[in-house]
């Protein structure tokens, strides 16, 4: 970027903010981007009063990082993965994004924002031969036809192969600000460009915004050129699995403006550690010759047809393998677990007569009985196994710390996970994926057809590939690592978001407020409000007014409802929640937090969880407010029936008779549930690198951080909380233990 002038920001975090005038001028200067300061960063305010931060601060905060981290990018990176003049576009493009990556947020930034998605319908109007034909269609239908349409034209003039988006799997605000880049900013950024001589033509520059919006909405380029996979290092940076300069910004504004007491982290350090991990993707190897490897981490390895794949090594991993594969374990194998990937128990079926036999040390439980010497024997010596003959009968099993003494070979009657630290040999016919990377020790025989595989490094002198140009059956790609001496900074970045997400986003009171009272309010008043009022602008929550839609106007709006002039039905029906909202007053709560979730449910199964959960959802009061599908009851929000509500006054009446310990009968009024998700959270320790000198490593990898932060694997867990009402002044510790020990028999029967 060559110098310019700069206009500076006095930032509450990171001191002062020097963004170059241009971007003032052409992305900051502007009502969408000005709106943002009435946009409510968290909802965690009706938690920590002092958290009264918006998301304008936040994305000025964003490409303050951004700056250090193209910085950092700079000196790490050489001319084989992106020329300077390269370098030099896509820095001014990321920090656009940067500055524009939250440009789609909605009021109260995460409340509203899957409603305001929802009832965005873009009209387009088209001339056909004979008539203007006019087309609706969602915001994510225009998106990937946008994308495609440019990007296919970029990649016809520079004669490269297009891989078009079919879905965008990205967050709704994030959907809505790339939709607005298109929309709104085009002209904005074409000017930007212009400025730094950076303008070609209009084709290069259609697939300069598609770059732009990917960064915002996190969707990597799937094509094989270097160009191409390249440009997926600064889609990381802003919007990646790990660690990006968005997820940096907010853990520490969010920490640093609430006054949490949370983990200190040294953002300065860990950006200017940053580096670029070379791997390569090997695509539809149908007939791998037998081959010997030494210390190689697999990153990623697929087969999703019915072909058949060997190993025989040692090696650290886990493989799932897809129902109605079959797979066969040599004898002398290791395996440290054996179970199915949503229960432990794994659903089989032998292939042949052969006795199963393992180690006298296994742990092994069959159609949940346990049936060795270690768990309730019934077997001396190894253990033997022999279930579900004759006829192929399916049995449930679970494997713990076995070694195999006679080969198994069984067919996946649901989907399973093999886990794996040490020596095995194993064939798999059929579809299988390994979850995070696979650490090869050595491996003695390789043989077989994969569909995908990604190894850390550069390996196209040798191994998998005979082509040593890129192509779609093989080339580079490239993500963001740390090297060694951020490792200390990572482990308070885990450690710090999630505190945050454990203890703050996902507390009871965060969540009534942001995941019921405002979107369930807010849902049902902008379609109500100026109807009888003209004097009030009734603006819906759609993309055409998402220019005016504001906290303000939202606040605006409610106490207009909870005024004289409130429609009576409204009045009824929302009444109280809106005292609710202004006062703080809220339901009570079962349960404070997730933690406390987990210790009300302990005795329940993972099978018992989903199905209570699938019982509030069909007992809910479609007549009073809810989130959700009506249509297809898939609820997220809502009251129960009232005879709900007397099924569970049946279940604390029969604990009162049968302790005699309350002291007085409760009856509960009303109970609302809401179903949120802890994401602990996106991270992925299986793409996190660490450049260790001498070699590249995942950090699942490195015993420190794994051992703390490897149970997250990026997933998203399903929780309820449970608001209620009852008639009593003061809840005792005894009568809250009963209204928990009834709603638990409630949902169980």
């Amino acid at each position: 970027m060559k110098k310019t002038k700069m206009k500076i920001f006095k930032d509450s975090v990171h001191g002062y903010i020097n963004v170059p005038t241009d971007y003032v001028k052409y992305l900051i200067d502007n009502e969408y981007f000005q709106r943002l300061r009435n946009i409510e960063q968290t909802g965690m305010r009706v938690l920590y009063p002092a958290a009264k931060h918006d998301r304008f601060s936040h994305s000025l905060g964003v490409f303050h990082l951004g700056q250090k981290a193209v910085d950092a990018l700079h000196k790490a990176v050489d001319d084989k993965i992106f020329t300077q003049k390269e370098f030099d576009k896509y820095e001014i493009l990321f920090l656009t994004a940067c500055l524009l990556h939250d440009i789609g947020h909605t009021p109260f930034s995460h409340s509203l924002e899957d409603q305001i998605l929802e009832n965005s319908i873009i009209i387009e109007n088209r001339k056909g031969k004979n008539r203007q034909n006019v087309i609706k269609k969602k915001i994510e239908a225009c998106l990937t036809g946008i994308i495609n349409e440019k990007e296919e034209a970029y990649c016809h003039d520079k004669g490269l192969q297009q891989r078009e988006i079919k879905d965008i799997n990205a967050a709704s605000h994030e959907k809505l600000g790339a939709y607005i880049i298109f929309d709104k900013f085009a002209s904005n950024i074409r000017n930007l460009e212009e400025q730094y001589s950076l303008w070609e033509n209009e084709t290069v520059f259609g697939d300069d915004l598609c770059f732009v919006a990917r960064m915002i909405m996190g969707i990597k380029y799937e094509e094989f050129m270097p160009e191409r996979q390249a440009r997926n290092c600064f889609i990381e940076l802003l919007n990646g699995d790990n660690f990006d300069v968005d997820k940096l910004d907010y853990i520490v504004r969010d920490t640093q403006m609430s006054g949490i007491d949370n983990v200190s982290v040294d953002v300065e350090r860990l950006l200017g550690s940053l580096c670029v991990v070379t791997k390569t993707k090997h695509m539809n190897k149908v007939n791998i010759n037998k081959q010997k490897i030494t210390n190689l981490t697999i990153s990623r390895i697929a087969n999703t047809g019915n072909s058949t794949f060997e190993m025989d090594g040692n090696f650290k991993g886990i493989i799932k393998i897809c129902k109605n594969s079959v797979i066969e374990i040599k004898a002398g194998s290791c395996i440290e677990v054996f179970k199915g990937t949503e229960l432990d128990l794994a659903e089989v079926a032998y292939i042949t007569n052969d006795l199963a036999v393992f180690s006298e040390g296994a742990a092994l439980k069959v159609n949940s009985e346990w049936v060795n010497a270690q768990r309730m024997s019934i077997y001396d010596g190894p253990v033997k196994l022999l279930q579900g003959m004759p006829n192929n009968k399916n049995f449930s099993v679970y494997i713990e710390n076995a070694e195999v003494k006679a080969d198994l070979k069984i067919r996946a009657k649901s989907d399973i996970e093999l886990h794996v630290f040490g020596r095995c040999s194993f064939s798999i016919t059929g579809q299988f994926e390994a979850i995070g990377s696979l650490k090869l020790f050595s491996c003695e025989n390789l043989i077989g057809a994969i569909t995908e595989v990604e190894i850390l490094g550069d390996t196209f002198k040798k191994d998998f590939t005979i082509n040593k140009t890129p192509s779609e059956h093989g080339y580079n790609t490239y993500s963001i690592g740390f090297k060694k001496q951020a490792i200390n900074v990572i482990a308070n970045v885990l450690e710090a978001r999630n505190y945050l997400y454990l203890w703050v986003y996902a507390h009871h009171k965060v969540i009534y407020y942001a995941n019921f009272l405002i979107p369930v309010i807010a849902k049902e008043i902008a379609k109500s409000c100026g109807k009888n009022r003209s004097s009030f602008p009734s603006w819906k929550l759609s993309y055409e007014n998402l220019d005016k839609l504001d906290d303000y106007y939202i606040w605006t709006a409610f106490k207009f409802v909870h005024s004289e002039g409130t429609p009576t039905k409204l009045k009824k029906e929302y009444g109280e929640l809106i005292e609710q909202l202004f006062s703080r007053s809220y339901n009570k709560s079962l349960y404070k937090s997730l933690a406390e979730f987990e210790l009300v449910f302990d005795s329940f199964t993972a099978e018992q969880k989903a199905s209570a959960l699938k019982k509030l959802k069909a007992q809910t009061d479609s007549k009073k407010p809810f989130l959700g599908d009506k249509k297809n009851k898939n609820y997220i929000a809502g009251y129960l029936k009232s005879d709900a509500i007397v099924g569970i006054n049946e279940k604390i009446k029969e604990i009162a008779d049968a302790t005699g310990k309350l002291t007085q009968i409760i009856n509960l009024s009303q109970v609302v549930y809401v179903v949120t998700e802890f994401k602990q959270k996106m991270l992925n320790p299986n793409n996190v690198y660490l450049d260790m000198i001498d070699e590249i490593l995942p950090i699942s990898q490195i015993p420190l951080l794994s051992n703390n932060h490897i149970e997250s694997k990026g997933k998203k867990e399903k929780y309820f909380y449970l608001y209620y009402k009852d008639d009593s002044a003061e809840m005792s510790a005894e009568n809250n233990r009963s209204i928990k020990e009834a709603i638990k028999k409630y949902l169980l029967s």
